[in-house]
């Protein structure tokens, strides 16, 4: 039998045919979408079950942040008391000298006595200090230097010239090359002859 004799029973048989093939297609989808359906939700308890584990690290995270921080400060401010501790221990020494000077004092009348014993307190003080970096700023006979230096007057003068430091007030203090106190000055105007001739 050839191709081109076709049977119109034998076309609706293959018609039929393939109703039924696209019902079991039908079928199919229909059970895969019920399958998708059920995957979705496993989808969803999945990303609940993720979410979960998530903010429970972020939780944690957050938390050992925080306690990272708490121990930070606790040893930074360990560490400052320590050096702190440090300092006091070299300055009680000049301490016990001062109170043993004033007592000495009170039973001597030698003026020079106390002044020895005053200025071997001030040198052990400022030994202490050095022993931690802090230095004294050099400030008579020196150049003015406004990072250094706070002037609180100027005067003429003939043994300094004009813009150096003739007189301390207070002495200064650095950590470093950190300004902890700026020497409190007096400055020379240079020469009082200058000055009246202009």
């Amino acid at each position: 039998m050839n191709d081109n004799n076709l049977n119109p029973e034998d076309v609706q048989d293959e018609s039929g045919g393939d109703s039924l093939e696209q019902q079991s297609n039908a079928n199919a989808e229909v059970d895969s979408t019920e399958e998708s359906e059920l995957t979705l939700e496993e989808q969803l308890e999945q990303a609940i079950q993720e979410k979960d584990k998530n903010y429970d690290r972020w939780v944690r995270s957050v938390a050992e942040l925080e306690n990272f921080r708490k121990r930070a400060n606790k040893e930074k401010d360990s560490s400052r008391q320590m050096a702190l501790a440090g300092l006091v221990r070299n300055l009680l020494p000049a301490f016990d000298n001062l109170q043993r000077t004033l007592e000495a004092s009170e039973n001597n009348t030698n003026i020079d006595d106390l002044l020895k014993g005053v200025q071997m307190v001030q040198k052990q003080l400022v030994d202490s200090l050095s022993e931690h970096a802090i230095k004294k700023i050099e400030a008579i006979g020196e150049e003015f230097d406004p990072n250094l230096h706070e002037a609180v007057q100027q005067f003429p003068s003939d043994e300094y010239a004009e813009m150096v430091v003739m007189r301390e007030l207070e002495s200064g203090f650095t950590l470093g090359d950190l300004v902890i106190r700026p020497s409190k000055v007096i400055v020379s105007s240079g020469p009082a002859e200058q000055q009246s001739e202009s």
